[in-house]
C-alpha cells in the first residue's frame, strides 16, 4: 500500500512493508476497540485508527501528527479503508497457503 502526504516541504509518497502476524494481531486487536463503519461519528476511534495506520500498516515511516496534516479530508474515507483491506488480503493469503 502506498499513501502520498501533502507535508510541508511538498508531497511525499509512503510504501507500507508486507504486514506481519504482530501486524494483524494489533489489527485484531484494534478492530475489537474500533467501529470502523462508525469511525467518522466518533474523534477517538478515528485516532486509533489512524494511529494504527501510522505505527503498524506504515511502521513510523511519518507520525500521527503527518498524518492528520498531510491526508486530504475527502481522501480520507478511503486511505483508512486501503489499510484495513490490505491487512485483510494479507491474512486471506495465509489463509489459502496454510490451507484454510
Amino acid at each position: 500500500m502506498q499513501i502520498t502526504l501533502n507535508l510541508p516541504g511538498g508531497t511525499k509518497t509512503f510504501t507500507s512493508p508486507v504486514p506481519t502476524v504482530k501486524t494483524y494481531d494489533s489489527f485484531l486487536k484494534m478492530r475489537k476497540k474500533v467501529n470502523v463503519a462508525n469511525v467518522g461519528e466518533n474523534p477517538r476511534e478515528l485516532k486509533r485508527l489512524i494511529k494504527f495506520i501510522t505505527k503498524e500498516v506504515f511502521k513510523n515511516q511519518f507520525t500521527v501528527r503527518q498524518f492528520y496534516q498531510g491526508v486530504p479530508l475527502n481522501e480520507l474515507a478511503l486511505v483508512c479503508l486501503e489499510a484495513i483491506n490490505e491487512i485483510d488480503a494479507h491474512a486471506a493469503g495465509l489463509d489459502v497457503k496454510m490451507g484454510g
